[in-house]
């Protein structure tokens, strides 16, 4: 009998948060991922900034599927993009159940931000950045 590893997925996507969230919400909103993510057995992190959401989500397909739904239907969650979503050998993030970074009121240079992602893989530093600079437009 031959034995598979299971799938593993990096999925990229930025929101925009509900105008009723504040930062209490986010805060909680990041304990509840950390929770449902560790036992999902999901790493990543999230940014929220200027209303508006970046996150990275690793691990197998079934429990990524399942949180990309519910962000989908989740009424604090609109204008949904997908910037990536590939087949991994590894996490970038294998420590960070939800990590939150960037808690900063106006958006600057990734390496001030987030010093954390400096050593990230590329694709993810160059989608995280992207997402900053369009705030500041």
């Amino acid at each position: 009998m031959a034995f598979t590893n299971p799938v593993m997925l990096q999925v990229i996507y930025s929101s925009k948060a509900a105008s009723q969230i504040g930062p209490g919400d986010v805060f909680r909103i990041i304990q509840q991922s950390a929770r449902n993510n560790g036992k999902a057995g999901l790493t990543g992190f999230l940014i929220y900034q200027n209303g508006r959401f970046f996150q990275v989500l690793e691990g197998e397909k079934p429990p990524i599927d399942d949180v990309m739904r519910r962000v989908e239907r989740d009424p604090r969650h609109s204008a949904i993009t997908i910037i990536s979503r590939r087949e991994i050998d590894e996490r970038a993030f294998p420590a960070w159940r939800m990590k939150r970074l960037c808690t900063q009121e106006v958006p600057g240079p990734l390496r001030e931000i987030a010093p954390e992602l400096e050593m990230a893989p590329p694709p993810i530093r160059s989608a995280a950045t992207r997402f900053l600079a369009a705030l500041q437009d």
